[in-house]
């Protein structure tokens, strides 16, 4: 490839212009990302002692709820007892409770202390982001992705708040950082996996199903999750060969383990106390008992402009929620197109319609190269039937398919 002319963007002086340019980019683009990073640490931490945002949730419980769960770590800190009323926010989220105390115990009680535990543990899980997309994708999309999560509205403003959610998320991002370190190992070629390598890969991926059951304490709603994580992880493994059993296993023993050591250490013991609370929140709050109820319920929480998940995202996260969208429709896309009943339904592929010869060229297709599929050729404004087919002037034609 050539320019005659000066180049005019980046990419085409990345392609053009000798290593040191290229080196240059590099360095830049270094730069740019330690600037991103530098400006997600400073919206996290500016003014941290100010009021939650009231627009971030329709609910009042917003307001709240940073009280409700740092209560009996304050308790204990401050009265030397976790319990002084009935509500204890301990019984479903111990290992944050005790991530609490330790903190109140080392800087003192306080908002500040209590959202500080969401800072720093957001920080950490976007170096963990950045380094998990890295591995998987490599540089660019894991800086896009990374500034996407980092600098999103929704994330941001709870990453500031001393709830349950950010500890959960940064959690959960472990568990894809374990998982995409083990599937990392599997991926080498096959003659450098030694027995010491497939061993480091079961152990992440051990890891991964034991931290699945850490997510769980952080925030139970989380365990919606965990079926996802179950499948893509199955539909994964299963494209890599030989030794698929061994290695699901090896996440599935992960989380039974999490499962058994949380239920002796933490649920037998409080059962009737976790029962009593979980019985007041599902039944009362979530549950709905009849259809109609539940009916409504799918559409307001879908699509009310209030309280919809839609607008709330629509109104908070445009960019990520419509590029997820886009996601889905594109893998969607993708499905139709391998799935050979819905391919026959659409005009997606060109296997009926021959080949041009080697001496011809379709004069919709300028470039040589091949198109998308008829419904494209038939819209382009350079379409004409292959009946009007037009020589090649030149002999040193080019097939650049």
């Amino acid at each position: 490839m050539s320019f005659t002319s000066k180049p005019s963007n980046l990419i085409e002086i990345y392609l053009t212009q000798p290593s040191l340019t290229r080196a240059s980019i590099r360095r830049a683009l270094r730069f740019v990302l330690i600037g991103a990073f530098f400006l997600m640490f400073l919206l996290r931490v500016i003014s941290l002692d100010s009021d939650a945002y009231p627009r971030l949730s329709w609910s009042s419980a917003l307001i709240t709820d940073e009280g409700f769960y740092i209560h009996n770590a304050r308790n204990l800190v401050l009265f030397g007892v976790e319990r002084t009323d009935d509500f204890n926010n301990i019984l479903i989220m111990p290992v944050l409770h005790w991530l609490q105390v330790a903190v109140f115990k080392i800087f003192g009680v306080g908002a500040i202390q209590a959202r500080s535990i969401s800072v720093g543990l957001s920080l950490i899980s976007l170096f963990l982001f950045f380094d998990l997309m890295h591995r998987a994708f490599r540089w660019r999309v894991a800086f896009a992705s990374t500034v996407f999560l980092g600098l999103d509205h929704i994330y941001l403003l709870y990453n500031r708040m001393a709830l349950m959610d950010t500890p959960a998320c940064a959690s959960l991002i472990s568990v894809l950082y374990a998982l995409v370190r083990g599937v990392e190992i599997l991926n080498m070629p096959k003659s450098t996996i030694t027995k010491k390598r497939e061993y480091a890969a079961l152990g992440w991926l051990f890891a991964s199903g034991l931290l699945c059951t850490l997510t769980y304490t952080m925030r139970g709603l989380m365990a919606i999750l965990s079926p996802c994580i179950m499948i893509s992880l199955y539909v994964g493994l299963k494209g890599m060969g030989r030794g698929f059993f061994l290695r699901y296993t090896a996440f599935l023993v992960g989380l039974a383990s999490g499962i058994a050591i949380y239920s002796l250490l933490w649920l037998q013991p409080h059962h009737a106390e976790i029962a009593k609370f979980n019985a007041y929140y599902i039944n009362r709050l979530l549950m709905p008992h009849t259809l109609n109820r539940l009916g409504f319920n799918l559409l307001e929480g879908g699509f009310n402009y209030a309280r919809g998940m839609g607008p709330y995202l629509l109104r908070h996260s445009a960019i990520t929620f419509c590029l997820s969208l886009l996601g889905v429709f594109w893998f969607l896309a993708r499905f139709s197109m391998s799935f050979e009943p819905l391919r026959k339904l659409t005009f997606w592929t060109r296997n009926d319609i021959p080949e041009p010869e080697p001496d011809f060229e379709p004069a919709f297709d300028i470039s040589g190269k091949k198109r998308g599929g008829r419904l494209f050729d038939v819209l382009s404004p350079n379409y004409q039937p292959l009946e009007h087919l037009e020589p090649k002037p030149s002999p040193d034609w080019v097939d650049f398919r």
